[in-house]
């Protein structure tokens, strides 16, 4: 668990978290956000064309998922 001053976040293992946001439910404990997500194991500090390199490869991956969600699909060609 972490606190920030007003807020706290449980951690646990996915296959908890329903049993973990049932006790907090039937406690009366009001949640803002309740959701799997996959947490690093470990952090690498990036500087310089790797970071830009990291950044290209979010924003990339970001567009896929927001154009799979809309139904989307997009492709590109090299024309020589």
């Amino acid at each position: 668990m972490r606190e920030d001053g007003s807020n706290f976040e449980i951690l646990t293992a996915p296959e908890n978290f329903e049993a973990v946001r049932a006790a907090l439910e039937a406690s009366g404990i009001p949640t803002e956000a309740a959701e799997i997500s996959m947490m690093p194991q470990n952090y690498v500090k990036l500087e310089g064309k790797n970071a830009q390199t990291m950044l290209n490869l979010m924003e990339a991956l970001e567009d896929m998922r927001t154009s799979r969600m809309s139904g989307r699909t997009s492709t590109s060609t090299n024309r020589r």
